[in-house]
């Protein structure tokens, strides 16, 4: 191997020099090749974030707010549940609160208006686990470790 320099003899530790300046100890190197990248370009490196997004650190967010913090979930549970529709009252409410159906709005035409004074969806969630695995593209990270 040539070195940096065209210095013959002294390549290896003139490249190894190299590394130790621009990939130092915790350094990330991603690839879409399966090599750990000591093999050739030195020093001792270890699968990192395997399975799992990067994200950057986020001092003001206790869930990024340390380096090599973990978390997350690929999917959550959704309890079985409704939600409600409440209904105050329309302008020309007879009752101002609503029981059941009312019957009191005039439409303007003289016809009158029914609606609902309070309902509730239909039943969803039931235990389900959703998955909430945002769009990926998989690779290989490496972390210098030595």
């Amino acid at each position: 191997m040539a070195g940096i320099h065209g210095v013959k003899g002294q390549g290896s530790v003139k490249m190894a020099g190299l590394v130790d300046l621009l990939m130092p100890v915790g350094f990330i190197y991603i690839s879409t090749v399966n090599t750990n990248p000591g093999t050739y370009l030195g020093g001792t490196w270890s699968a990192f974030g395997v399975g799992k997004v990067l994200v950057g650190v986020d001092t003001g967010d206790v869930d990024f707010n340390t380096p090599e913090k973990t978390g997350g979930a690929k999917t959550v549970s959704v309890p079985a549940h409704t939600h409600s529709v409440p209904y105050t009252g329309w302008p020309g409410d007879q009752t101002g609160q609503g029981a059941g159906w009312l019957a009191s709005n005039t439409d303007g035409g003289g016809g009158t208006l029914k609606h609902p004074t309070g309902d509730a969806t239909s039943g969803s969630g039931g235990g389900s686990s959703p998955s909430v695995v945002q769009p990926y593209i998989a690779v290989y990270y490496w972390k210098r470790t030595v």
